[in-house]
């Protein structure tokens, strides 16, 4: 029997500095479901990174390259398909709370 599990994972702003050059890289956070070891949907929100579709052959938006700070992770046999989410969701608790909706999920507590 394989094991579910939902994972809420924030990565705060940081700034990268090599030599004399340095860039910020904006927070992200995702909140993901996991079937054994297999993430099977997630929302994802990481402000000016992209994501190509390499796999989800047939469906709109493989072989795209998905440009919006959030995107939706769909299984279709294999993790690394997403779809644009629009308006963007650029609150973590705004993402909670969507990812929950979607999944028909109740989160407990504050």
């Amino acid at each position: 029997m394989k094991s579910v599990t939902v994972r809420a994972r924030y990565r705060g702003e940081k700034l990268i500095k090599k030599g004399l050059a340095s860039i910020t890289v904006p927070e992200s956070f995702s909140c993901a479901l996991f079937i054994g070891n297999e993430r099977v949907f997630a929302l994802d929100t990481n402000p000016g990174q992209p994501h190509t579709n390499r796999v989800g052959e047939g469906l709109p938006h493989f072989g795209r390259t998905i440009q919006t700070d959030t995107h939706r992770h769909i299984w279709v046999g294999c993790y690394g398909y997403v779809e644009p989410v629009e308006p963007s969701l650029l609150d973590v608790v705004e993402l909670l709370k969507i990812f929950g909706e979607e999944l028909d999920l109740t989160f407990q507590g504050a």
